[in-house]
């Protein structure tokens, strides 16, 4: 096999990495499944630092409001010049016509 070919495998190799990868404590918590979390931290380190490291996070979580994120806040005057920079530099190529050669 060439190396072009085996490079096609990489791909393959992260989604098959998206299924092992546990969640996230912070998300678990989030969506209000504690016991998922807990046993993630867990498996970073014992069970009292998985139950201080859980109290830190509902605390951190209740303490920022934890909002959900609605899609009229990308229209807000503070984010419209991120969003604005972001498009101008995902775009540059096209509009520079400047092609980088690998």
């Amino acid at each position: 096999m060439s190396v072009l070919e085996w490079a096609e495998l990489v791909p393959v190799f992260f989604f098959a990495l998206m299924f092992i990868v546990p969640k996230s404590p912070r998300f678990l918590v989030k969506i209000d499944k504690n016991e998922f979390a807990e046993n993630v931290l867990e498996k970073i380190g014992e069970v009292t630092y998985a139950k201080q490291e859980l109290s830190n996070i509902e605390l951190t979580l209740k303490e920022c409001g934890a909002s959900k994120v609605k899609l009229s806040d990308l229209r807000s005057t503070k984010i419209k010049p991120i969003l604005i920079i972001g498009m101008v530099l995902l775009n540059f190529p096209n509009i520079s016509h400047i092609y980088m050669m690998i």
